[in-house]
């Protein structure tokens, strides 16, 4: 019945929305696992934070880095 179902495969928005699901997705996952590694193991609460501010300004840089190579486009 909707065989001619739309599938903007090149449109911006999709593709923005498409990464940022994903991004949602992982770090999701990535809090779920922190939570659990901090009721296993109540001593390193402050590296894994440590882990986490580090990771985050990766997370910063690398769409920082996105977003300049998007401009020369």
């Amino acid at each position: 019945m909707f065989r001619n179902e739309f599938k903007p495969l090149n449109d911006l928005l999709f593709e923005g929305h498409k990464l940022l699901t994903k991004s949602f997705l992982i770090f999701g996952f990535f809090l779920v696992v922190l939570a659990g590694l901090i009721f296993m193991f109540p001593a390193i609460i402050g590296m894994l934070f440590g882990i986490f501010i580090f990771l985050a300004g990766l997370f910063v840089l690398v769409a920082g880095y996105y977003f300049w190579q998007t401009k020369d486009g």
